[in-house]
């Protein structure tokens, strides 16, 4: 019977050590991505000219684009038009102030104008912005915020001029203002990038260089309102934004790799001792706790994958603590 329950004991310690592993590895395997953001320009303007369009998108809220950037100077008069059209929700358009041609993402420019417009018919929204103090270029930026609509939102026409440089349009026009030129490979409009275009980055990976995916953290910030308006205005900059999701996901992730990694080891070490797989236990636990807790890692591909391993590690665990508080005396 003895021999049994130590064979047994091997057994469960063995399928822990194979679920210590899978957390391991899940940390390091592609976890947040918005790669699958498309452009399309699709024939809708009446002189049969090609218009931007969205489709495919990954995030069922709002999805982006903004253009190349065009030179100002502080206290340039700035105007702009963009043509849209849309036959349900609304189009948005905006320019966007930087003082430095620094990574874009949501939170680091100067200051911002909008617009929308819910024509069904053609129609042009205008603005003139005096460019803000350390402005020296701004982008143009198109956007959709109407989930399975705004594959029929059109934009086509983006104009701008600068007082201090009239012609500054011809830029744009350059660089595929309307739209006209064929769709590159990938569906991609030329010189127009995504708002959001973070390559698939593991927890690991992300937590490591948070600086090289700032776009993937503007987008986590809508999950960390209230800490952001914690922050004194003066820190609402790139990089200390940049700093705060990581901050927010740190501590759980290097206890999770640390019992893993422990547990992993203890069980191989000595698989015949029911009593260590307590940190394997502890590690399912930490697990549990680090993707239902925070919605951060619910953004990520099959987090409830991550989870399961995490409540499989528990259980099994459990089964090996059960045995060992019920026959560990009797094994002496």
């Amino acid at each position: 019977m003895l021999r049994n329950e130590v064979r047994l004991t091997k057994i469960i310690s063995y399928i822990s050590a194979l679920l210590m592993l899978g957390i391991l590895i899940a940390q390091f395997l592609p976890f947040w991505s918005y790669t699958n953001e498309l452009l399309q320009n699709n024939k809708q303007r009446s002189d049969e000219k090609f218009s931007l369009a969205f489709s495919k998108t990954s995030n069922p809220d709002s999805v982006g684009v903004y253009s190349v950037a065009v030179p100002v100077k502080s206290g340039d008069t700035v105007k702009a038009t963009v043509d849209v059209k849309t036959p349900k929700g609304a189009c948005i358009a905006g320019l966007r102030f930087y003082a430095d041609e620094v990574e874009v993402n949501e939170f680091n420019y100067l200051a911002e104008e909008t617009a929308r417009s819910t024509d069904t018919k053609w129609a042009t929204l205008e603005f003139e912005v005096v460019a803000p103090k350390n402005a020296n270029f701004v982008r143009v930026w198109l956007w959709s915020e109407d989930g399975e609509e705004r594959s029929n939102h059109y934009y086509d026409n983006v104009v701008v001029t600068t007082s201090s440089q009239p012609n500054v349009a011809n830029l744009l026009a350059d660089y595929n203002y309307s739209f006209e030129e064929t769709v590159e490979g990938g569906n991609q409009i030329a010189d127009w990038t995504l708002a959001q275009e973070d390559p698939a980055v593991s927890i690991a990976g992300y937590l490591a260089l948070p600086e090289h995916h700032g776009g993937l953290a503007a987008r986590m910030f809508g999950y960390v309102k209230d800490e952001v308006q914690e922050l004194a205005p003066t820190q609402r900059n790139a990089s200390e934004l940049q700093k705060l999701v990581p901050n927010l996901l740190i501590t759980s992730e290097l206890l999770l790799l640390l019992c893993a990694a422990f547990g992993l080891i203890l069980v191989l070490m000595k698989p015949g001792k029911a009593w260590t797989t307590l940190v394997p236990f502890a590690a399912g636990v930490i697990g549990v706790w680090q993707y239902l807790g925070n919605g951060l890692y619910q953004m990520g591909a099959n987090w409830e994958i991550h989870l399961v391993i995490c409540i499989a590690a528990i259980t099994v665990a459990s089964m090996n603590l059960v045995n060992w508080l019920l026959f560990g005396t009797k094994k002496k």
